[in-house]
């Protein structure tokens, strides 16, 4: 990638081009599916350590968030703490109360803070891309 404004969402790794953002969330997806089939198939529960896990998945969304705001590495673990807060955010809550209605308004919540995510995303790539002289002269915006 060869615009210097776009250059903290990169990360490059053996002269190949990653986007910071989307590479953070897979590694927080991988991590997610290996939670799940512990959570859901090992019986592996949060126990009293269920507030615990709410608060560092809150945090872990909240990172996720403004990821925006971060540069290259950091914002790649921003993005896979954001997918492994969701997790422990549902997964505690599924522990503590026990209740299918709790659970999917949590998930209602996740989808809601994914889309929030790509949106917050998106504007901010249009805001870097839109004052580029560069791209206007391309067509590219």
């Amino acid at each position: 990638m060869n615009c210097s404004k776009f250059a903290d969402h990169i990360l490059e790794l053996n002269n190949t081009c990653l986007c910071a953002a989307c590479t953070g969330l897979t590694v927080g997806a991988v991590a997610v599916l290996v939670g799940s089939v512990i959570f859901f198939f090992v019986g592996f529960e949060t126990g009293s350590y269920g507030v615990v896990a709410v608060v560092v998945g809150d945090f872990g969304i909240i990172l996720g968030l403004f990821q925006f705001k971060f540069k290259k590495f950091v914002r790649l673990l921003a993005n896979a703490l954001f997918a492994v807060g969701a997790f422990l955010v549902l997964g505690a809550l599924d522990s503590i109360i026990q209740n299918l209605y709790v659970d999917v308004y949590s998930l209602g919540l996740i989808v809601f803070w994914l889309l929030t995510r790509i949106y917050l995303s998106k504007w901010s790539n249009n805001r870097i891309c839109g004052s580029c002289e560069r791209c206007k002269i391309r067509g590219v915006t």
